[in-house]
Parts: C-alpha cells; structure tokens; sequence
C-alpha cells in the first residue's frame, strides 16, 4: 500500500484488517503514533526514552519476554464459576428473607411446625407443644435483619466479583501488550525487521480497540438502582466482546509468526463469538435465568483463553531460545 493511503487508525471496524488466518494484505502502515518512527525494512529507530519504560539496560529481549511470561501467573487469574452459584443463592436467601416479612398473615408450613394455626403478624401465640411463646411483631423484625445481611453480602460479593473480572481483563491485555513489544525487539535482534513491524502494528491496533476500562467507575454504576439496569448489560457486554476482539488480533499475530516459527502453527485460539444483544433479549424473556449463563461465561471464556495463552507462550519463548 502507498503510504499516502493510509486507513483511519482509530477504526473498530475488524472487517478491515487482514484475515485472521493470513498475514497477507496492505493494511499495515507506518504509524506516527506507534511509539517511534519506521525504516523501510521495519526497524524502528529514535524511540525516545527507549530505556525509561520498564526495560533493563543490558538485558536480552528474550530474558525480558521470559519475565513477561512470568508475570503471567500472578496476572491471569483464573476465577471459578461457583461464584456464580454463590450470587444466586444470595439472591434468593435475600428475596425469600424479606417475602416472608411482607407477609401479612403467616400460615403453615414453615411456621405451622411452631405455630398451630393461622395468626396475625401483631398477635402473641403459643407454640404447638412446645410451652414457649412466639412473639410475631419480633419475628416479623428478625425477617428484615436477615434480609439486610444476605443483602450485604451479597453487595460485598459482587463488588468483589467485578471488580476482579475487569481488573484481570485491564491486567492480561495490558501484559500481552508488553510481551508484543518484547517480542518485536527479539525479533529485531534477530533480523527479522519487517515480521516486527507488523508485530506492533497488530498489538498497536489492539490496543486501540480495547482499551483500559475504569474498574470503580463501572463497579459503582453496575451497583447503583436504576443507573444498573443500563451499566450491568453493558459491563457484561464489554467483557464479552473484548476478549473476542483482542483475540482476532491474537490470532493475526500468530498467523505472522507461524511462517517463521512453525511450532506456532499448533496454537488454537478459540474464544466464542457471542452476540450480547441476543443474549441480552434472552435474559429479558427468560426474566433473568438466561443471564445466569451469560455471566457464567464470563468467568468461563477468560479462563479457557488464559490457558490457551499459556500454551501459545510456551511455545514461543522455546521457538525463540533457538
């Protein structure tokens, strides 16, 4: 492509760029804004504070692709779906808590084992051969606190899940960032100028498309009555189709690479495509059983990807040790 042709940088739409499979295509172009400036051949020269980014002097590329690989572990937390589980069964415990308060009668069964017939909430009763009194207005209260405890715990729960299920997204795509960058210097290192162009291209688009999402922001607005019925679907939307956007890229990447290192060819990313809009309808239908998946895979998708990114490392850091 002639430089004077370039294609509008900023945009989200995946069906411009080169095929996922292919490494094929003039789509790539000499960036301004991709940290430096492009020699013909790909290398990249006058790259300002090179040494005041994180990168130590004197150290390989492979070594610091090697620690980036590291970091990996602790970063890409993998979440178990029981939380899933663990949310709905405090949403229940708290609906069913604060039923029974409303109740303006309370009948048999539960409270028939104690209670030997129909009575009004305000009245004092005896219990049914137990010689003990059960005072309902006290009952009626105690209903209420054990409403307002699975309430907030539940809150604490959800806060705790959010926050984690955005945090580990922000952390692996600001981690896989870094091992692209790392990963264009050794190939420099090793000649290969033009592949590690492409490289930070690639990652440089990447970046773009799914920036870093404000974890408290988002936190706060997923929680609040009302504002939630707009930013939960949302949240759940962007943590759906980010992962599948970064992984398009990905696979771009490996596409690039696999024509050198042929060990790469055996790397399968795999993240579902999943149309939220549907998914959302779905949830409205079902009155909120379908969102029970939804958010189910959004702890399961992550961590299937992790696992797969683990292998594609691997496998890349023993290509590049040669």
């Amino acid at each position: 492509m002639d430089s004077d042709a370039k294609p509008d940088s900023n945009s989200s739409d995946l069906n411009s760029l080169p095929n996922s499979n292919s490494c094929e295509g003039g789509n790539f172009y000499r960036s301004e804004n991709a940290g430096g400036d492009f020699l013909e051949d790909g290398r990249r020269e006058d790259w300002g504070d090179r040494e005041d980014d994180g990168r130590s002097v004197g150290v390989s590329a492979v070594e610091r692709l090697r620690e980036i690989v590291r970091r990996g572990e602790s970063e890409d937390k993998i979440l178990s779906p029981w939380w899933v589980a663990v949310i709905i069964v405090l949403e229940l415990m708290s609906v069913f808590s604060l039923f029974i308060y409303n109740l303006k009668y309370l009948r048999t069964p539960p409270l028939g084992y104690f209670i030997g017939k129909e009575v009004s909430i305000h009245s004092s009763v005896k219990a049914s051969g137990l010689g003990v009194y059960a005072d309902m207005r006290s009952l009626h209260y105690v209903y209420y606190a054990i409403a307002g405890i699975f309430g907030i715990i539940l809150i604490i729960v959800l806060i705790y899940v959010y926050v984690n299920l955005i945090s580990r997204r922000n952390r692996h795509f600001e981690r896989t960032r870094d091992l692209y960058e790392t990963l264009a210097d050794c190939l420099e290192e090793k000649g290969k100028g033009e592949l590690a162009w492409k490289v930070r291209e690639i990652a440089r688009r990447c970046e773009i498309e799914t920036g870093k999402r404000n974890v408290a922001g988002w936190v706060v607005l997923s929680l609040l009555p009302v504002v939630n019925v707009f930013a939960k679907p949302y949240m759940f939307h962007f943590l759906t189709r980010d992962y599948f956007v970064h992984e398009r890229y990905e696979e771009m990447i490996v596409s690039c690479l696999s024509r050198s290192f042929g060990k790469l060819q055996l790397v399968k990313f795999e993240y579902p495509d999943r149309d939220t809009v549907m998914y959302y309808l779905f949830s409205l239908v079902t009155f909120g059983i379908f969102w029970i998946y939804w958010m189910y895979t959004l702890f399961a998708d992550p961590n299937k990807h992790f696992k797969e990114h683990r292998m594609f490392e691997e496998l890349l850091l023993e290509e590049l040790s040669f």
